[in-house]
């Protein structure tokens, strides 16, 4: 099933703040989830009707709400700060 990706203002200002490499890898999973639907993704359900989107260090975190995906938080994982 396709999605709309929708952001919530402070997780696209997150993203833009990633550099170009991090964006890029976002910019593919959410066309992924456009085009082909979360089933092509790494997705893991985090309790409470949140879910996590994994790719490398970069995670997104979003919540469903009919047809629509929407982006609340990025995380990312910084090696020197495991």
């Amino acid at each position: 099933m396709k999605y709309d990706v929708e952001f919530l203002k402070e997780a696209k200002e997150e993203i833009n703040k990633l550099d170009d490499h991090y964006q890029g890898i976002l910019k593919v999973a959410y066309e992924t989830i456009k085009n082909n639907g979360i089933e092509y993704l790494d997705i893991n359900s985090l309790g409470n009707k949140l879910f996590e989107i994994k790719d490398g260090k970069t995670r997104s975190i979003y919540k469903y709400q009919e047809g629509q995906i929407i982006i609340i938080k990025l995380a990312q994982k910084r090696l020197n700060n495991i």
